[in-house]
Formats: structure tokens, sequence, C-alpha cells
């Protein structure tokens, strides 16, 4: 046998090759933790941010599943990014005065 064969014999003893994909931690994504506090606490209704915040938590879980990061660690970096987003966001309307409710100052 060549190297050169088309149909290449299998090597018998190889060892199995096992890779695991290694996720850049979600919580890192500074510009889209941004982008996501800005759209999450500028203006649209409840209803269009609570829709708009479970589609990027999602879209954040479908990212890393697709590139085959396993389910679990695939929501665990959903969590991490939901709670880094939901930190800032707290951490931004305590400091302006804003109520969690609206935004709008009244408590």
């Amino acid at each position: 046998m060549s190297i050169f064969d088309n149909n290449p014999r299998p090597i018998e003893d190889a060892p199995a090759c096992v890779a695991e994909v290694i996720p850049f931690p979600s919580l890192a994504r500074v510009h889209k933790v941004e982008y996501t506090i800005q759209r999450l606490m500028g203006p649209g209704t409840a209803k269009q941010k609570a829709r708009w915040r479970e589609q990027i938590y999602e879209g954040i879980e479908n990212q890393f599943r697709a590139v085959g990061v396993p389910p679990e660690k695939a929501v665990e970096q959903r969590n991490k990014f939901e709670i880094a987003v939901e930190t800032e966001i707290t951490r931004r309307r305590r400091a302006w005065g804003l109520s969690e409710v609206d935004g709008d100052g009244a408590a």
C-alpha cells in the first residue's frame, strides 16, 4: 500500500481522537453585554424587552451548541451571560436612582 492509494486501509492501532471545544467565556463578550444592556434599558414596552431578552439569551446558548459545546456547558455560558447583563443593569439603575421596574426613576 502506498500513500497514493485511493482506498487506504485504516490504521488498526490508532488512538481515538477526541477534541473538546473550549468556549470563549460569554460574560467576557463585552460588546455583546453592552449592546444587550443598552437594548434592555432603552425605549420599548416591557413585553418587547422580555421577548428580546429571551431571544438574545437563547441565541447565546444556540451559538455555543452550534460549534459543538456540550448542552450543559452551553447553558452554563448562557447563565453567566445573563448574570453579567442583569448585574450591570442593576448597578446602573441604582447609580442613576432608577426603579427596577420601569426605569423612569419612580420607585
